[in-house]
């Protein structure tokens, strides 16, 4: 009983945050789940087919969308962790159960990541109550889509990785690697991260350590990551002749970023560019696998280069999106809420394009629960303008520790992992970085009123 009631007293803020967290996803779930008339399975139904694939598992019919060819686009982990449900239940209760958990966990390891990076109380725990209200993370908790058990696992790893900063002790890279791994077996888009890695760890640990300690601490890292790795690359080069791990990269660069391109190259919208690319030309979409995706990467690549100022701004606009999109709008037409107008193109064109179509829509907006989506358009603005100010006073005094600059690295790889999607790109995109984005940003803030409180403190006792 004692070690309880010691438990609880440690980690009372832990608690809490996880208390708040799981009784916020659950409503939220049954408001979806209202919203869908009880239609459990429309209630959790994602659109990147992890229902189907998961279905085809159950069924016996392979990681396959359409139960017939195997599926070049999934890694395996997250269409397995759905069919275990479905094996266990006949159902995805289960699944939907462990995602809310998980979910609610994920405040909990925001809180402690934030700490590692920028060492205030104050900011950790507004980052963590924080993540457990957040639209996004409360929506995606019970959706089938990859973002809880990838961020769940991902923010893990990066609090590992920092325990393994902090002593350089080798058990803590050998677990990192393997989560990591693991990571990459949900959502590809760390496969290519060790890159950005091996940088940080030469610059900051060849002194502490050595070069050659350095070096095989590297290829150890390296090694296991690959090694996690390589049952998925064996079956895709047994399935499909090449050992890759997924044709995303190159199906978001043919059917997103070149019709992107495309769209503000000729002024039309993107459904309009993509119709004109794809199916305007028979193009089938379908032939392309990990065996193909050199050819259509070459025709991509071939568009690409001829609009190269059309490409930037795309990549612009992407950044901004990045950094900027609230994902409110799918919430809350998620729950039940329908927009009377749309948004004909992503907002930053449209402003700059028919700034008068601009208004007219955000007013109606304004007169709606929708206006949720302009306000926290407008928070991530400012925590946007915050985060690069953060930014700046970390450099300013010095304090580009290791964590700091392995958390800011974390953050450029994905955003510059994102202009592949072209258009396209929304909040689900930035949610494994957000307890960085926010950590930084609050930095300048919690920095102004520790002075403040400072300077309070000494006319106190100076009175």
């Amino acid at each position: 009983m004692n070690e309880i009631k010691n438990f609880i007293k440690t980690h009372k803020l832990e608690i809490i945050i996880f208390a708040v967290a799981l009784v916020v996803r659950i409503f939220l779930f049954y408001i979806n789940l209202d919203a869908n008339n009880g239609d459990f399975d429309k209630t959790i139904y994602g659109s990147d087919w992890y229902y189907e694939v998961s279905q085809n598992l159950y069924h016996g019919n392979g990681f396959s969308i359409d139960g017939l060819s195997p599926s070049p686009i999934h890694v395996p982990l997250y269409p397995l962790f759905l069919a275990l449900s479905l094996f266990l239940f006949n159902g995805y209760i289960f699944a939907v159960v462990m995602q809310i958990i998980i979910g609610a966990f994920i405040p909990i390891l925001a809180l402690r990541l934030s700490k590692k990076i920028i060492d205030s109380d104050k900011i950790s725990k507004f980052v963590g109550f924080f993540i457990a209200i957040e639209p996004n993370f409360v929506f995606f908790s019970f959706i089938f889509f990859t973002e809880t058990l990838f961020i769940f696992l991902f923010l893990l790893a990066c609090l590992v990785f920092m325990e393994y900063i902090e002593n350089l002790n080798i058990k803590y890279l050998i677990i990192f690697s393997i989560i990591l791994g693991a990571s990459s077996l949900i959502k590809t888009v760390v496969q290519f991260y060790p890159i950005f890695l091996i940088p940080v760890m030469w610059w900051f640990f060849r002194k502490r350590i050595g070069l050659k300690k350095t070096f095989l601490h590297i290829g150890l890292f390296l090694s296991i990551f690959v090694v996690v790795l390589s049952p998925w690359l064996y079956r895709n080069y047994k399935v499909f002749g090449v050992p890759g791990m997924t044709i995303m990269p190159s199906l978001n660069l043919y059917v997103t970023l070149v019709p992107s391109v495309l769209s503000i190259e000729n002024g039309v919208s993107f459904n309009e560019a993509r119709k004109l690319f794809i199916s305007d030309r028979n193009i089938d979409v379908s032939k392309l696998t990990v065996h193909t995706a050199p050819e259509f990467n070459k025709e991509a690549f071939d568009v690409l280069k001829k609009y190269p100022l059309s490409l930037l701004k795309v990549s612009a606009i992407n950044v901004f999106t990045f950094f900027t999109h609230d994902g409110m709008l799918s919430v809350l037409q998620y729950a039940g809420f329908t927009p009377k107008e749309s948004l004909s193109k992503p907002a930053i064109t449209l402003l700059m394009d028919t700034p008068k179509e601009f208004l007219k829509t955000v007013w109606v907006h304004v007169k709606s629960p929708f206006v949720l989506v302009l306000l926290m358009r407008i928070f991530w603005g400012i925590v946007t303008l915050m985060f690069l100010f953060g930014i700046y006073l970390l450099w300013h005094k010095k304090k580009m520790t290791a964590p700091v600059v392995f958390a800011l690295v974390t953050v450029l790889y994905f955003v510059v992992t994102t202009p592949s999607n072209g258009l396209t790109v929304n909040s689900r995109f930035r949610m494994p970085v957000n307890p960085i984005i926010l950590s930084v940003a609050l930095y300048p803030l919690i920095g102004f009123i520790e002075s403040t409180n400072k300077d309070e403190n000494e006319n106190h006792i100076h009175s």
